[in-house]
């Protein structure tokens, strides 16, 4: 039996609940058999634009529940970081209810996040984004350099999920999917428009500095916008101090 649960601040809880929504997004949890066990927790990104995104903000969230540095290497033009500390497969699979292997069609927030509301919800939500969405601005008819941020699944239920709970917060957030031919089909969860930008702006914001500064270049310049002066865009952010100056 599992002993109990500890206890961890409100913002070790939410950098948690990010690190949950950053493996749903990029990364896996896996136990693979050797003379022995082990189990991995991995995530990878884009070497050219997520190195500092990896190598210092998702590391040092591995760092705050392992004790331990993760090792940072590429392999098939990614940038990867992994550990093999029991202690993080334990709370990701017990704690918070995460499925261990290969699942990218079937993942979706674990229970263990749902039941906390929506004030931890939404680091999850700002995980998947930080690596499974876009921010970016299309010519429109009558709107130019039009903004969207879009978050792409090939997970059904993770797509209905993140719509209604962003729906159910005041974005008017939208669906849709695509197959192409020999290929699963691809759900997408867009928001459209400043309001909508600047709304995820303030609640959810972006962890990975190239969105967060995709972000404010939408922005900057509408009706007085500031930039926030944290790591993130959202003022509510767990803030971490592994990125150099």
């Amino acid at each position: 039996m599992s002993g109990p649960t500890p206890i961890r601040s409100e913002k070790q809880m939410k950098q948690l609940c990010e690190l949950v929504g950053i493996i749903i997004g990029d990364g896996c949890i896996s136990i693979c058999y050797d003379t022995k066990p082990h189990y991995i927790v991995e995530v990878c990104g884009n070497s050219k634009t997520e190195s500092d995104y990896i190598t210092y903000h998702v590391a040092a969230l591995f760092e705050e529940f392992t004790g331990k540095r993760p090792v940072s290497y590429y392999h098939q033009r990614a940038l990867r970081v992994r550990t093999q500390k029991r202690i993080l497969f334990d709370i990701l699979t017990k704690e918070l209810e995460m499925k261990p292997g290969r699942k990218a069609k079937t993942v979706t927030i674990p229970k263990g996040i749902m039941k906390l509301g929506w004030g931890y919800i939404k680091h999850t939500i700002r995980g998947i984004a930080d690596t499974d969405g876009s921010i970016f601005v299309a010519d429109k008819p009558g709107s130019p350099s039009y903004p969207s941020i879009e978050i792409t699944t090939i997970s059904e239920d993770l797509a209905k999920q993140l719509y209604l709970l962003l729906k159910g917060q005041g974005f008017r957030a939208t669906k849709r999917n695509f197959k192409a031919r020999h290929q699963s089909t691809t759900y997408k969860i867009g928001l459209n428009g400043y309001e909508m930008i600047k709304k995820w702006y303030e609640e959810i914001g972006f962890s990975n500095f190239h969105k967060n500064q995709k972000i404010i270049e939408v922005l900057v310049g509408r009706e007085g916008f500031e930039p926030s002066t944290n790591r993130s865009s959202a003022d509510h952010s767990p803030k971490l101090s592994y990125r150099p100056s």
